[in-house]
């Protein structure tokens, strides 16, 4: 029988692909280019994982479930599928879950390739439709972004586009007929190969008032810089901590005042690349520990 902690290194490399080599040691893989996310396969943290850039992290479980976008019972049976037979039994989630919000991603011509569902307490799942309801995984599917083709309406008739985190805040817009767009998974799983729907697109970029959501414009940004024809990035005057453009427009934020912001919204431009992770006041507790290349002088 395997057990979860043996399991880390092998379920690391079937989700996450290549290591980064010049970053992992004996006790602890890197993956991608600069290395963000942690595996831990030696040590007092073996079998757990970070992702430094999403502030997210867990065990073997936690990891299945935050790459294939699904619950604890699909995560466990995935595992089994792959690993054969489990020692110990995963943790699951309890009480009843109520879907609140189903959010379609069709292709071009409207035919739903995978679901977004939002159940309450909040958690968010995937699904994809095999004929006969629905499968809780997106294994295999096409991924694209969400309002498929209204996005590419939009762009055809050169009106902006936004693009926001959630697909919840696209639909706000929508509903006030301004062309928005967002991925699958929220922040950190935007796709390079989106770029090819946004040929010469005008693009307006929304982030979350968070350091994710700003990590993840930046990255949805340098994937589309040269072939959208214009990047812009527009931060909401008077959002909360995590707040977005739901929050905004709930507040009083009216489509008059949204389209004077897009006038004065400056165009995008890299900021210089840091591995300093930005930490806001009253979270010091809730990050991952700090690694030292030189104790007390340089932080891994």
């Amino acid at each position: 029988m395997a057990d979860f902690l043996e399991l880390i290194e092998p379920v690391a490399r079937s989700l996450l692909g290549e290591t980064n080599k010049s970053l992992s040691t004996s006790i602890e893989l890197r993956f991608g280019t600069h290395g963000s996310m942690t595996v831990k396969i030696g040590g007092a943290r073996r079998g757990t994982w970070y992702n430094h850039e999403l502030n997210s992290g867990g065990g073997t479980i936690d990891l299945v479930k935050s790459q294939l976008g699904c619950g604890d019972k699909e995560a466990f049976d995935w595992l089994r599928r792959e690993f054969g037979d489990l020692a110990g039994a995963p943790e699951r989630s309890t009480g009843d879950r109520k879907i609140v919000a189903t959010y379609p991603y069709v292709d071009e011509t409207g035919a739903t390739l995978f679901e977004v569902v939002r159940h309450e307490p909040k958690e968010f799942r995937q699904r994809r439709p095999d004929g006969n309801g629905f499968v809780w995984n997106v294994k295999g599917v096409r991924q694209v972004p969400y309002r498929l083709p209204e996005l590419i309406e939009a762009i055809s008739l050169s009106h902006p586009v936004f693009i926001v985190e959630g697909e919840k805040d696209v639909d706000a817009l929508a509903s006030l007929n301004f062309p928005a767009t967002c991925n699958a998974g929220g922040a950190g799983k935007w796709r390079r190969e989106f770029a090819s729907f946004f040929e010469g697109a005008d693009v307006i970029l929304l982030p979350d008032n968070d350091a994710a959501g700003r990590d993840h414009m930046g990255k949805v940004a340098r994937a589309l810089e040269g072939t959208a024809a214009r990047i812009r990035e527009l931060d909401l005057p008077d959002l909360p901590r995590k707040g977005d453009v739901s929050d905004w427009l709930a507040a009083g934020g009216t489509p008059e005042a949204l389209l004077a912001l897009i006038d004065g919204a400056q165009d995008w431009k890299a900021k210089p690349v840091t591995r300093l992770p930005a930490i806001w006041y009253g979270d010091e507790d809730s990050v991952a520990p700090l690694s030292w290349l030189v104790k007390g002088l340089f932080v891994n």
